[in-house]
């Protein structure tokens, strides 16, 4: 619940390490075929990912419960439910793409590298669902000098994407 509604650092950690570390999530990540998230046991913040990947996890969670999903239909309604309760800080990205109405739900990354000069990288995953729109969107960037302009580009992308696909 903390890892997913409020990114705590510390749940997150304690699952990674119950789950075996880097050789855990690897198992994880091939039951979900990302063929591209790499991941290290000295950190798993510092995991690598493709938005192809991360739209492959997004898919998995929509379909949870059935044959093209590893996982049942009750982890993946929580796992929805705490990405549609994070909290009110950490509802922006994906969610710029929202019309009224809409159910989101999302996950936000964002961490200060200093291997790309003390710049942020800064990502947001998600689902956008109501009466006529299931879109799903991943959006990765990174070299952003703060949190804030990185946040207001990737809510540019994600409205721009929505309105190009005219969904």
């Amino acid at each position: 619940d903390a890892m997913i509604r409020r990114s705590d650092h510390e749940s997150a950690w304690t699952l990674f390490r119950q789950v075996g570390l880097a050789d855990g999530m690897e198992a994880a990540n091939r039951r979900f075929e990302l063929r591209s998230t790499q991941c290290f046991d000295y950190s798993w913040g510092l995991t690598r990912t493709s938005a192809r990947d991360q739209l492959r996890f997004l898919a998995a969670i929509s379909a949870a419960g059935t044959r093209s999903s590893p996982l049942d239909g009750r982890a993946g309604t929580l796992l929805r439910e705490l990405m549609e309760d994070v909290i009110p800080e950490q509802k922006w990205g994906i969610s710029a793409a929202a019309h009224h109405g809409e159910e989101v739900c999302l996950k936000n990354g964002w961490l200060k590298r200093s291997t790309i000069g003390q710049r942020w990288i800064i990502n947001s995953i998600g689902r956008i669902t109501g009466r006529t729109v299931d879109l799903r969107l991943a959006i990765l960037s990174q070299k952003w000098s703060s949190p804030g302009q990185g946040i207001e580009v990737v809510e540019q992308a994600a409205a721009l994407t929505r309105k190009h696909l005219a969904v």
